[in-house]
């Protein structure tokens, strides 16, 4: 996939978006091994329309946004931050990543812990159209394909978990706390503070269920 350095939010960032599928709306379209062989359904036919439309009337479909998601773009900037001091790591907001064709996708960042490993993490992500790319000391040592908006695969599962293990191990030696139960998984959602449970933002931990701040430090009797 190739990355188009735009603003986010921005008019040309919803034109570049027109006639795409884009990673927020992946749960439209997915389906479970056992639907592949099945008709689109309702909803995923719905979908497809809504996109279809796009290409012939040059209008964005996507006009809902709800209160969660005004949430997470507020905090957007603020999640990088502090994700980066925690981490002492590099976050650098991204454009619009597109296969040009029918995918678009919009990271919240790029994290890494120099600018040099960043630049060839994501030539490696363009090289292999999409995924993820780990970086040490200037050389790709390994990388997954997610050839699907930089989220999904073809591959055959036992072919991609024996995959996320060795990325896993390979991480771990590079710094990951063993107490991370999964870094990949960790790292996507960190930063989204729109979702369910505990999110890390710039005035701390944030329940998205209660949606308030809580505290760091454990109150007498909760133990």
């Amino acid at each position: 996939m190739n990355e188009i350095k735009v603003t986010q939010g921005t008019n040309e960032w919803f034109e570049l978006r027109i006639g795409k599928i884009t990673g927020s709306n992946f749960n439209n379209i997915m389906k479970s091994a056992k639907q592949r062989e099945l008709p689109f359904n309702k909803t995923q036919l719905t979908y497809l329309y809504s996109v279809c439309a796009e290409m012939f009337t040059g209008v964005d479909e996507e006009d809902f946004k709800s209160k969660w998601m005004y949430r997470g773009s507020e905090l957007e900037v603020f999640a990088r931050t502090a994700y980066a001091m925690k981490h002492l790591t590099t976050v650098r907001e991204c454009g619009f990543y597109t296969d040009d064709i029918a995918i678009g996708v919009s990271p919240d960042g790029v994290i890494g812990d120099n600018d040099k490993d960043m630049f060839i993490a994501l030539e490696e992500i363009d090289r292999i159209q999409g995924g993820i790319a780990l970086v040490r000391n200037g050389k790709v040592v390994d990388s997954l394909q997610l050839e699907y908006g930089g989220l999904m695969t073809n591959k055959d599962v036992k072919v991609v978990e024996s995959k996320i293990k060795n990325m896993d191990t390979i991480v771990r030696e590079m710094g990951v706390n063993e107490k991370v139960d999964d870094p990949f998984l960790s790292l996507a959602f960190m930063s989204l503070p729109v979702i369910p449970e505990l999110k890390l933002t710039d005035k701390g931990l944030f329940d998205v269920t209660l949606f308030k701040q809580i505290s760091l430090e454990v109150e007498e009797g909760d133990a």
